[in-house]
C-alpha cells in the first residue's frame, strides 16, 4: 500500500486539471504544502518512536520487577530509573 504522502501527490496531479491555469497552481501549491507538513510530522513521528524505545522497556522491565510490600530499591533498579 502506498503512503499517505504518495496518495496525497497522486490525488494532486489527478484532480489539478479540473481547474483553470492560474487556479491549478493555486490547487498545487496548496497540496504541496500538505504533503510537505505530512513529510515533517512522519519525521517527527518516526523519531519520537525510535526514542521512546528504549523507555518503553525500561519502564516495563521496572513493572515486572515490584513486588508488593515496601522495600528499599537497589543499586541496579536506581540506575535503571535515571
Amino acid at each position: 500500500m502506498r503512503d499517505a504522502a504518495t496518495l496525497i501527490m497522486a490525488f494532486r496531479d489527478t484532480e489539478r486539471w479540473y481547474y483553470s491555469d492560474t487556479d491549478q497552481n493555486v490547487f498545487a501549491i496548496a497540496l504541496s504544502q500538505i504533503d510537505r507538513y505530512y513529510r515533517f510530522l512522519q519525521i517527527i513521528k518516526d523519531r519520537l518512536d525510535s526514542a521512546s524505545k528504549p523507555f518503553v522497556k525500561i519502564q516495563s522491565d521496572l513493572q515486572q520487577g515490584i513486588t508488593p510490600g515496601v522495600r528499599q530499591v537497589n543499586e541496579d533498579e536506581y540506575k535503571a530509573m535515571q
